[in-house]
Protein backbone atom coordinates (compact mmCIF):
# COMPACT_ATOMS: atom_id res chain seq x y z
CA UNK A 1 0.00 0.00 0.00
CA UNK A 2 2.99 2.31 0.42
CA UNK A 3 3.52 5.06 2.92
CA UNK A 4 1.72 8.39 3.42
CA UNK A 5 -1.80 9.59 3.50
CA UNK A 6 -4.32 7.07 2.09
CA UNK A 7 -8.31 8.52 2.45
CA UNK A 8 -11.30 5.74 2.34
CA UNK A 9 -14.66 5.27 2.23
CA UNK A 10 -15.48 2.10 4.36
CA UNK A 11 -18.92 0.48 4.21
CA UNK A 12 -20.39 -2.79 5.99
CA UNK A 13 -23.67 -4.59 5.54
CA UNK A 14 -24.97 -5.63 8.36
CA UNK A 15 -27.97 -8.41 9.55
CA UNK A 16 -29.82 -6.62 11.76
CA UNK A 17 -31.75 -9.81 13.60
CA UNK A 18 -28.12 -11.42 14.07
CA UNK A 19 -25.57 -8.14 13.96
CA UNK A 20 -22.59 -10.42 11.82
CA UNK A 21 -21.50 -8.56 8.46
CA UNK A 22 -22.90 -9.78 5.28
CA UNK A 23 -20.83 -8.11 3.14
CA UNK A 24 -18.02 -5.18 3.57
CA UNK A 25 -16.55 -2.84 1.21
CA UNK A 26 -13.53 -0.60 1.30
CA UNK A 27 -12.95 2.27 -0.93
CA UNK A 28 -9.78 4.31 -1.07
CA UNK A 29 -8.10 7.26 -3.63
CA UNK A 30 -4.39 7.77 -4.49
CA UNK A 31 -2.72 10.41 -5.60
CA UNK A 32 0.62 10.71 -6.51
CA UNK A 33 1.11 13.79 -4.28
CA UNK A 34 0.66 13.19 -0.73
CA UNK A 35 -0.71 16.37 -0.08
CA UNK A 36 -3.60 16.46 -2.83
CA UNK A 37 -4.28 13.26 -1.05
CA UNK A 38 -5.15 14.71 2.21
CA UNK A 39 -6.91 18.27 0.69
CA UNK A 40 -9.16 15.68 -1.03
CA UNK A 41 -9.85 13.13 1.36
CA UNK A 42 -12.95 13.91 3.84
CA UNK A 43 -12.66 15.87 6.85
CA UNK A 44 -13.63 14.40 10.21
CA UNK A 45 -16.34 17.06 10.28
CA UNK A 46 -20.02 17.37 8.85
CA UNK A 47 -19.91 14.48 6.50
CA UNK A 48 -23.04 12.95 5.76
CA UNK A 49 -25.02 9.95 3.79
CA UNK A 50 -28.56 10.28 1.96
CA UNK A 51 -30.73 7.09 0.31
CA UNK A 52 -31.60 8.77 -3.00
CA UNK A 53 -35.50 7.49 -4.11
CA UNK A 54 -33.34 4.93 -6.87
CA UNK A 55 -31.99 3.89 -3.77
CA UNK A 56 -28.34 4.68 -4.30
CA UNK A 57 -26.96 6.13 -1.20
CA UNK A 58 -24.44 9.19 -1.66
CA UNK A 59 -21.53 10.40 0.98
CA UNK A 60 -20.74 13.70 0.61
CA UNK A 61 -18.82 15.98 3.02
CA UNK A 62 -16.24 18.68 3.34
CA UNK A 63 -12.84 18.04 2.33
CA UNK A 64 -9.83 18.70 4.40
CA UNK A 65 -8.98 21.22 1.24
CA UNK A 66 -11.77 23.78 2.46
CA UNK A 67 -10.59 23.09 6.05
CA UNK A 68 -7.58 23.54 6.18
CA UNK A 69 -8.18 26.09 3.47
CA UNK A 70 -4.39 26.30 2.27
CA UNK A 71 -4.22 25.41 -1.91
CA UNK A 72 -4.72 28.01 -4.61
CA UNK A 73 -7.83 25.94 -5.65
CA UNK A 74 -10.16 24.98 -2.42
CA UNK A 75 -12.09 21.61 -2.82
CA UNK A 76 -14.66 22.05 -1.01
CA UNK A 77 -17.08 19.23 -1.16
CA UNK A 78 -16.62 15.51 -2.18
CA UNK A 79 -19.66 13.31 -3.34
CA UNK A 80 -19.43 9.55 -3.81
CA UNK A 81 -22.67 7.50 -5.02
CA UNK A 82 -22.54 4.26 -4.90
CA UNK A 83 -25.35 1.45 -6.40
CA UNK A 84 -26.88 -0.74 -3.81
CA UNK A 85 -24.64 -3.64 -4.22
CA UNK A 86 -21.67 -0.27 -3.04
CA UNK A 87 -20.45 0.25 -6.25
CA UNK A 88 -19.06 3.48 -7.17
CA UNK A 89 -21.73 5.20 -9.90
CA UNK A 90 -20.42 8.51 -9.57
CA UNK A 91 -17.40 10.67 -7.75
CA UNK A 92 -16.96 14.04 -8.11
CA UNK A 93 -15.15 17.11 -5.94
CA UNK A 94 -16.90 20.82 -5.95
CA UNK A 95 -13.42 23.08 -6.08
CA UNK A 96 -13.31 26.78 -6.40
CA UNK A 97 -10.39 28.99 -5.96
CA UNK A 98 -12.40 31.56 -3.24
CA UNK A 99 -10.90 30.89 0.13
CA UNK A 100 -14.11 30.37 2.69
CA UNK A 101 -14.99 30.20 6.31
CA UNK A 102 -15.88 26.19 6.92
CA UNK A 103 -17.98 26.75 9.80
CA UNK A 104 -20.69 28.29 7.15
CA UNK A 105 -20.37 25.97 4.13
CA UNK A 106 -23.07 23.85 3.34
CA UNK A 107 -23.94 20.73 1.04
CA UNK A 108 -27.41 19.44 1.00
CA UNK A 109 -29.19 16.45 -1.09
CA UNK A 110 -32.83 15.98 -2.05
CA UNK A 111 -33.81 12.34 -2.24
CA UNK A 112 -33.68 12.70 -6.26
CA UNK A 113 -30.09 13.63 -6.45
CA UNK A 114 -30.48 17.76 -6.67
CA UNK A 115 -28.10 19.60 -4.52
CA UNK A 116 -27.64 22.70 -3.06
CA UNK A 117 -24.44 24.40 -2.09
CA UNK A 118 -23.88 27.58 -0.21
CA UNK A 119 -20.14 28.93 0.61
CA UNK A 120 -19.49 32.24 1.84
CA UNK A 121 -16.34 34.30 2.85
CA UNK A 122 -16.15 36.38 5.70
CA UNK A 123 -14.42 39.85 4.89
CA UNK A 124 -15.21 41.75 8.13
CA UNK A 125 -17.30 42.25 10.62
CA UNK A 126 -20.76 41.98 9.15
CA UNK A 127 -19.33 41.72 6.06
CA UNK A 128 -19.44 38.75 3.77
CA UNK A 129 -19.75 36.83 0.10
CA UNK A 130 -21.59 34.27 -0.49
CA UNK A 131 -22.16 31.99 -3.12
CA UNK A 132 -25.41 29.75 -3.55
CA UNK A 133 -25.53 27.05 -6.16
CA UNK A 134 -28.19 24.36 -7.35
CA UNK A 135 -27.20 21.25 -9.46
CA UNK A 136 -28.31 17.82 -10.35
CA UNK A 137 -25.03 15.37 -10.13
CA UNK A 138 -21.96 17.27 -11.12
CA UNK A 139 -24.40 19.66 -13.56
CA UNK A 140 -24.23 22.91 -11.79
CA UNK A 141 -27.36 24.84 -13.09
CA UNK A 142 -27.41 28.07 -11.57
CA UNK A 143 -24.37 29.91 -9.63
CA UNK A 144 -25.09 33.13 -7.76
CA UNK A 145 -22.74 35.16 -5.91
CA UNK A 146 -24.38 37.47 -3.33
CA UNK A 147 -22.22 40.26 -1.32
CA UNK A 148 -23.50 40.99 2.01
CA UNK A 149 -22.36 44.52 3.58
CA UNK A 150 -24.50 44.97 6.27
CA UNK A 151 -27.00 42.21 8.18
CA UNK A 152 -28.67 43.53 11.14
CA UNK A 153 -31.10 40.80 12.24
CA UNK A 154 -33.19 41.15 15.76
CA UNK A 155 -34.94 38.30 17.46
CA UNK A 156 -37.83 39.58 19.85
CA UNK A 157 -38.62 36.76 22.52
CA UNK A 158 -42.16 36.92 23.80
Amino acid sequence: MGGGWHPSIGISKLDYSTGNIIDKRYFTSYYTDPWENFYKSFASIDTKSRVLSNNHILFFGKLNSNVQNLPATKSHFGVVEFDTSFNIVNKYIISSDESTNISANCLQFDSTGRGLISLSNFIASYEANVYFGTFKTNNFKVCVKCIIKTLVCQVEMG
